[in-house]
């Protein structure tokens, strides 16, 4: 029964320390590796970049190479006495010695770029960042591990549905590079897998903020700082989310376009739109210091001075209580315009 509690507290409390963010940061990676339960796919040291091992190793690599001196002097004997031959051949085969080795043990990385390198007798990796790296002798590295450290884009397009019922489109932009310290999961993981998680959590949380709000709410410029901020919140641009150790990424900029609207909301946007640029010329038509028309006639006058427009735009009213508005025609409203103008001379 102690045993128990003694497990159960445990976990516990590992569990509360891992709902803190702040401590992730704090974390080797060795433990995150265990965290997440890799031991067997991953083997990594907790070091990056050139260790003093790692130079001391090299070094004795090279005062041992100097062993090949007397034997080249011994087999360029052979074929000579001279003792400036005999210096020459050790020199040569010793400079022939380090040209092979030297490549084995420095190793030059790139600007923003990793390298992961695998000990060859023990599986484990190890990450250098860029500049000149002295590695173990047994530490194998190939063409492949220099990763990229640019920051990579992840695009994806999503439709939601507002609290009032309109569908709305948007378009978003992660960007995110790999972690130095964490390469070695980092190259673990397809991109496809990484994007797939990060559009999880993208979709997540704006669907959270769209249902709670309506359309016209979410045409604002401020609606879309909200998000963005939330988004980036989420994925923990100041703490760091756990999703960015699972896969061993660094979050760093996330953008949100402007919404797209479904057609019915558009259509019936520029409708109204359109209604009160109709409404608004009336009223400069009724004013007695105008043309003095009637309100009916306003409207209809209205409608053949801006008929270009309004032909197209008012069909989504036909089924409108505004639809009886503009049955009068064109016509009509010529004739009215006409008498008002000949009853004023």
């Amino acid at each position: 029964m102690r045993l128990l509690k003694s497990i159960l507290k445990s976990i516990l409390e590992r569990g509360n320390r891992m709902s803190n963010q702040q401590d992730w940061a704090a974390m080797t990676p060795k433990e995150i590796v265990e965290y997440f339960g890799l031991l067997d796919e991953i083997k990594l040291d907790n070091d990056i970049g050139t260790t003093n091992s790692r130079v001391v190793a090299a070094l004795l690599v090279v005062a041992a190479s100097l062993l090949l001196l007397p034997i080249g002097a011994r087999m360029t004997s052979i074929i000579s006495e001279s003792w400036y031959a005999q210096l020459f051949g050790g020199v040569a085969l010793w400079l022939g010695a380090l040209s092979v080795l030297l490549p084995q043990l420095i190793v030059s990385v790139p600007e923003i770029t990793g390298l992961v390198t695998v000990n060859l007798f023990s599986g484990t990796m190890h990450a250098f960042g860029t500049g000149f790296q002295v590695k173990y002798l047994w530490e194998h590295a190939k063409a492949s591990n220099f990763i990229n450290l640019r920051l990579v884009p992840s695009r994806n397009i999503f439709t939601f549905i507002s609290r009032d019922g309109v569908e709305i489109t948007y378009t978003y932009v992660i960007q995110y590079r790999g972690r130095l310290r964490l390469l070695p999961i980092y190259i673990r993981v397809d991109k496809e897998d990484i994007d797939e998680a990060l559009g999880a959590i993208v979709r997540f949380t704006l669907s959270q903020h769209i249902l709670s709000q309506t359309a016209d709410e979410l045409r604002t410029s401020e609606s879309i700082k909200v998000m963005e901020a939330e988004v980036s919140r989420e994925l923990g641009r100041d703490l760091g989310h756990e999703i960015e150790f699972r896969y061993g990424i660094d979050f760093e900029v996330f953008s949100l376009s402007e919404p797209t609207f479904g057609k019915d909301y558009v259509e019936a946007t520029t409708a109204v739109v359109v209604t009160d640029k109709l409404e608004a010329a009336a009223r400069k038509l009724r004013d007695p210091e105008g043309l003095g028309l009637t309100g009916q006639s306003a409207i209809d006058v209205a409608m053949m001075l801006n008929k270009e427009n309004v032909s197209r735009e008012v069909k989504g009213l036909e089924a409108t209580d505004l639809a009886s508005i503009f049955q009068k025609t064109v016509n009509d409203a010529v004739n009215t315009v006409m008498a008002t103008i000949a009853k004023r001379r």
